[in-house]
């Protein structure tokens, strides 16, 4: 009898497990090119809790000009509209923003021909997708590259170094490059871009309010010997340029453009190279700052910093050594799994997400990604250099995750290693690779990437992972329904607090996609 209520109730837990992600609505997705940008990209936002906007490739290949649409979609996938939008060779569409009641659509523009680029702003209406208004927010001449003994450089992604093995010109080139980001409440958009060709690193750099009128505008200096890890603004249009030396010493400067004014903060050098800075604002006044540390090019572990600028001091600064609990944790799981080498070499790993909530809560996901080209070996520690820019094959393998939550108080909640492998070519980059990351406000840490049950490695599966905020326990580790076999295409997922949107493709350069939405809790 109490076998007979233990299988019983087992069978009863899997039922509702299986039933807490369920698939809700499935349809045929509008992108229909297999050749899609493999920068990072914002190509799908939530517009409310019951609709998204996306921007989707439908034509076009490597080279020459492309069509792509946008559209908005309820969570039943019906559409609101759709629009269709031509950019020419030398125009590569970067991200999606929805600031109040219109969205903006940013766009790079390279003319490598006239060694001229540009950045271009789209704005549409949010409910019928009318265009409003196109705007060139800067434009400059592109000089030659120009190498120099203790010229500042920038720190190059992983999204960067994929960039450099495809063809030119598929993805914006290094020197054509702008970068885009949005202060914290959305009230002040900051656009700038760096010219390699003095002697001395400088980032054209312009603030412009959500109406797009110039707010602040000016040229920023590189420091000889740092490397940039790039510039955030405020809410009040204040500069955070985020640098580091060599060393490992860690240096921010708060910097007015209209005043002139600057504080200048900075964390001095340890036995350890510092890399991978990922910076959070709590408010305007007080910064955080996220890195790993290495030893020989292998993780040692985490540190992360508060600045405080009102006080001008650095108020905090935690370091988080791999434990060996993780190590054999580690050494257990690859041990057991075929797909991956039985020891972590705990190389080439990244800070991908890093998390501060407004009770000063850390959550810092660090994931393993290495490119595979033959003649190139890869070092996540590098900067961005132009003669690295050469058409390459290989692969993209990136593997293992390790999750961290500290307290306010700076101490260890919990610590996780979950182990994955995915592999695929160059040309897809990490469009599938890697992993979607959400926290719900009720406090459950989620995870859904794409993944393989065949010898191939080809992605046929959805796989939900999911933690306890509060002690690290792992409440789920499953796949999701896909009927189709689709990959997943992370640009496009969107995490509601019960919902889950994803979009994904047939084969890793199919032309056939599908949108599926799942309730995260609860039956259909």
């Amino acid at each position: 009898m109490t076998r007979f209520l233990t299988v019983l109730l087992l069978m009863n837990f899997a039922e509702s497990w299986a039933q807490a992600q369920v698939l809700a609505k499935t349809n045929v997705f509008s992108i229909t090119s297999s050749n899609l940008e493999t920068n990072k990209r914002i190509d799908c936002i939530a517009a409310g809790n019951e609709t998204f906007i996306s921007l989707s490739k439908i034509k076009g290949g490597q080279t020459g000009s492309s069509d792509y649409v946008l559209e908005k979609y309820d969570l039943s996938l019906t559409s609101k509209f759709s629009v269709v939008l031509n950019s020419p060779q030398e125009e590569d569409y970067k991200e999606l923003h929805l600031i109040g009641t219109q969205v903006y659509l940013f766009s790079e523009i390279h003319d490598v021909t006239n060694k001229k680029k540009a950045l271009k702003v789209y704005a549409f209406n949010a409910e019928t997708g009318a265009k409003v208004f196109d705007k060139v927010l800067h434009e400059q001449v592109v000089n030659a590259w120009l190498a120099a003994p203790a010229k500042a450089v920038t720190k190059e992604t992983f999204e960067m170094a994929v960039s450099s093995c495809l063809l030119p010109n598929f993805n914006t080139p290094l020197e054509y490059q702008y970068f885009v980001h949005l202060s914290q409440d959305k009230s002040k958009i900051l656009v700038y871009s760096f010219d390699y060709s003095q002697k001395n690193l400088v980032a054209q750099t312009i603030v412009y309010d959500a109406s797009f009128n110039a707010f602040a505008q000016g040229n920023v200096g590189i420091d000889n010997n740092f490397v940039s890890y790039g510039m955030y603004p405020n809410n009040r249009g204040e500069l955070h340029i985020l640098n580091s030396d060599r060393g490992g010493r860690i240096v921010m400067i708060r910097y007015d453009l209209n005043t002139k004014d600057n504080v200048f903060l900075d964390i001095q050098a340890s036995i350890h190279k510092r890399e991978g800075l990922k910076l959070q604002f709590l408010n305007d006044d007080e910064v955080y700052v996220a890195n790993t540390f290495t030893s020989n090019k292998k993780l040692m572990g985490v540190m992360y910093s508060k600045f405080d600028f009102k006080e001008r001091l650095v108020d905090k600064l935690n370091i988080y050594d791999i434990s060996q609990g993780l190590i054999q944790t580690s050494t257990a799981m690859r041990s057991s799994n075929k797909a991956v080498a039985p020891q972590e070499n705990w190389l080439n790993f990244h800070i991908t997400d890093f998390v501060v909530n407004e009770y000063e809560k850390v959550i810092i996901v660090i994931e393993k990604k290495e490119l595979e080209v033959i003649n190139f070996p890869y070092d996540a520690g590098s900067v961005n250099d132009i003669k690295n820019w050469q058409e390459k094959t290989g692969k993209v393998h990136v593997e293992s995750v390790i999750l961290l939550s500290f307290n306010k108080n700076d101490g260890l909640l919990w610590e996780n290693y979950y182990l994955k492998s995915q592999v695929n070519d160059v040309s897809a980059g990490v469009l599938s690779a890697s992993y979607s990351f959400n926290i719900s406000d009720e406090g459950r840490v989620r995870m859904v990437y794409a993944d393989s049950d065949n010898s191939t490695g080809v992605y046929n599966q959805i796989r939900y992972v999911e933690w306890d905020e509060l002690n690290g326990s792992k409440v789920k580790d499953m796949s999701l329904q896909n009927d189709e076999g689709i990959a997943l295409l992370r640009n496009y997922s969107i995490w509601w607090e019960k919902k889950l949107m994803i979009v994904g493709r047939k084969g890793l350069l199919g032309k056939k996609s599908i949108v599926n939405v799942y309730n995260l809790e609860g039956k259909s």
